[in-house]
Parts: C-alpha cells; structure tokens; sequence
C-alpha cells in the first residue's frame, strides 16, 4: 500500500516546479524589435489537475482513506483580445475525474478473518475509478497584470459549464473473502455512490499565469489554475461487516481541483507592431 499512499504536499510541489520551470524558460529566450499583437487567437490546452479527495464522514471506528488523484482536462478555445488590457476567453474540452478509495488495517482478533492460516496479514484494498469524463464549456475574462517586453502576467477569472457523460449513475464496490470450505465468500466491505446532483454542474475558475509571445504573434502559456463547485458529483455510504465492531459511514465527492494548465495560441487575426519589444 506504500505506492498508494503518496505525498499530496510533493505533488503540488512537483505543479509548481513545472510551472517555475517553464517561467524561467520563457524568461531565458530572446526578444524580438519587430512583431506582430494578436487579436483573436486559437488555442489548445492540457491541464493536469489534482482533485479533492473523496469526503469520508465515518461512525465507529475509521478504517476508510481517500487521497487527492490526478484528473486530466484537455480541449481548444478562442481568445480574443479586447484592449491592451483586458481578453476574453470561451473554450470546449474534455476532461475526467476519478473516484479513489482505500484502506489497509489488522485483522481484528474478535472477526471471523482471525481463524486458521488467515490470522496474519492485513485486510487491504485500493480502488481507483476513471469513470467520471465530462464535456467542459469554459468562459473568462483575462486581465493582464503586467508585461515586460514579450512576457505578460495575467490574472483569469470566469466560469465553467462542465456536462457529465454517464448521468445518473450508480456504482458499487464489495470486498469479499474466502475463510475455509464452510465460508467461502465472507463480506467484508461494501461501498455505493450515486449521482448528487443534475447532468451539469457549474464551476468557477480562478487563474495566475504567464505568456510568451513570439514574433509571429503565437503564445506559449502556463498557468496555475484553481477550480471550486458547491455542488457534489456523487454521494454514497460505505460499510465494513464481521469485523465484531460498527465501521461505516458517508462518503461524498466533489470536482474542485488545482492544476497546471499548459496552452499553446495560434494567432489568425494580428496586427503589427514594430516597437513593442524596443
């Protein structure tokens, strides 16, 4: 269970070493005296993202875990500029968000897993789930915070409809053994969740992130994005059996993540600009 149980801290921290990473690279690049200013461009983005572990709410003795996952979100957008300042931005994509769980404890001397050859060891199980894919229909407003000669830090703000493929749905996890020839399928655990909410849910996304744009009017992007719902994308209950004790509870799911979005913008409508990197 050791691999399981990775550090959420050295995630985040490997999402901001790639974004200073790919900071410091467009800071190292040349500029340019002659160039172009997009106006409207096409753009393409991948975003990982690290999701909100699974909400586990336990009565009696706690043996289920959840940790934060890693979703991914892909898809292309317009952008178009509005002044020197502002941008607007709308966009399709596609993305997926997986439903986790684990736990990994000793047998109970007083459960029916404690008998024969099966006293030693632990009862221990990990699931992951990449069944939650969605259609996402992002709209922001792009503010520029500063530039420095083709280099822009900017903030984005806005919104995001994000429409799931399989709704409603039910899905459901046992854990089962085989004691001796008199109980050959022994319950241990069961879980169940369910669809908490409507097909679409709404979102709002908040953005820090930084432009490189080359001398045909093209953008390199990276940005750290943060994403929050109220809402929840599955609610359910879980419960463990012969084990001599009460072990269950509540267990919810939502889609708000931190990730690190990666863009690339293709300019087809620009204007010239000869001074701006002077």
């Amino acid at each position: 269970m050791s691999n399981f149980k990775y550090n959420t801290k050295t995630i985040a921290r490997i999402f901001l070493l790639w974004f200073l990473i790919f900071a410091n690279s467009l800071l190292a690049q040349d500029t340019v005296k002659k160039s172009f200013t997009y106006q409207s461009q096409l753009k393409f983005w991948i975003s990982p993202n690290l999701i909100q572990a699974m909400k586990i709410e336990n009565v009696g003795k706690s043996h289920l875990k959840a940790k934060p996952n890693i979703g991914i979100e892909i898809g292309v957008g317009l952008s178009e500029r509005l002044n020197n300042k502002f941008s607007i931005n709308v966009g399709a994509g596609l993305g997926v968000i997986p439903e986790s769980f684990y736990y990994d404890f000793q047998k109970p001397n007083s459960s029916v897993f404690f008998i024969g050859d099966n006293k030693f060891g632990n009862l221990e199980t990990k699931s992951k789930n990449y069944s939650h894919f969605y259609y996402t229909l992002p709209l922001s407003i792009q503010y520029s915070i500063y530039k420095k000669k083709n280099l822009d830090f900017y903030i984005d703000a806005g919104l995001k409809l994000n429409s799931f493929v399989a709704h409603p749905f039910t899905t459901s996890y046992t854990h089962s053994f085989m004691i001796d020839s008199l109980n050959p399928n022994v319950e241990l655990f069961n879980l169940k969740t369910y669809s908490a909410s409507k097909k679409n849910i709404l979102s709002y996304t908040l953005k820090f992130g930084i432009t490189k744009q080359t001398k045909k009017a093209n953008t390199l992007n990276a940005a750290i994005v943060l994403n929050y719902s109220p809402k929840k994308l599955a609610k359910g209950f879980y419960e463990y059996y012969n084990l001599g004790y009460e072990s269950k509870g509540n267990v919810s799911l939502g889609i708000n993540y931190v990730g690190l979005e990666l863009s690339y913008g293709i300019a087809f409508r620009k204007t010239v600009n000869r001074n701006r990197f002077k």
